[in-house]
C-alpha cells in the first residue's frame, strides 16, 4: 500500500513544473520577459493567429453557402422495430434507422440521392447501397401520431418507434 502511494506522489511530483524558476531543462514553453514588447514567442503562431480571427457568426459572407438541408423529413427520423422489446436488440432483422440523407437497415444502408414526398405522411427514397452502388428504393409512411412507420415497398412491414 505504501509502494502505491509512494509511486502515485512521484507520478504527481514529475508531472509539475520545475519549482526554482528555471525552465531551460524542461519542455515547457514560456515568454521571456527579454522579448520586445512582451509578445509571446514567435512559435506561438496558432496563438497570435486565433486572436486575429473573428467568430464566422459576426462575419459577413463567412460561410458563401448555406448547408445543405436533410432531405428526409425530421418527423421520420429515428430508430424503428417490428417491437418495443426488438427496440433493444441491435442486431434484430427489423430494426431499421432512418437519418437526414440514409436508411440503415441491419445488414445494409441506402445512401439518399434523391427524396419525395406524395404526401406530408409519406417519403420516398431513390439512392445506392453505400457498400456496393447498387440502386435502391424505399418508401415510407407514417401514422399520424408518428408512433408507427409502414414500408410501403417491402411488404407492409409496420415498425414502432423505438424510445
Amino acid at each position: 500500500m505504501r509502494a502505491l502511494v509512494l509511486l502515485s506522489a512521484l507520478t504527481l511530483a514529475a508531472c509539475q513544473p520545475p519549482t526554482d524558476g528555471n525552465a531551460a531543462g524542461s519542455d515547457i514553453l514560456t515568454p521571456n520577459a527579454d522579448d520586445a514588447g512582451g509578445e509571446a514567442p514567435a512559435n506561438d503562431v496558432a496563438a497570435s493567429t486565433n486572436a486575429a480571427m473573428p467568430p464566422f457568426a459576426e462575419t459577413p459572407n463567412a460561410h458563401p453557402t448555406a448547408p445543405e438541408p436533410a432531405p428526409i423529413p425530421a418527423r421520420f427520423r429515428g430508430t424503428w422495430s417490428d417491437s418495443a422489446a426488438s427496440c433493444a436488440d441491435l442486431a434484430h432483422h427489423s430494426r431499421l434507422t432512418i437519418s437526414g440523407r440514409t436508411v440503415r437497415f441491419d445488414d445494409y444502408v441506402i445512401f439518399g440521392d434523391s427524396v419525395s414526398q406524395p404526401n406530408p405522411n409519406e417519403f420516398a427514397l431513390k439512392g445506392k447501397i453505400e457498400a456496393t452502388g447498387v440502386p435502391a428504393e424505399a418508401h415510407y409512411a407514417i401514422s399520424a401520431d408518428g408512433k408507427t412507420l409502414t414500408d410501403g415497398a417491402g411488404g407492409g412491414t409496420v415498425r414502432v418507434r423505438c424510445a
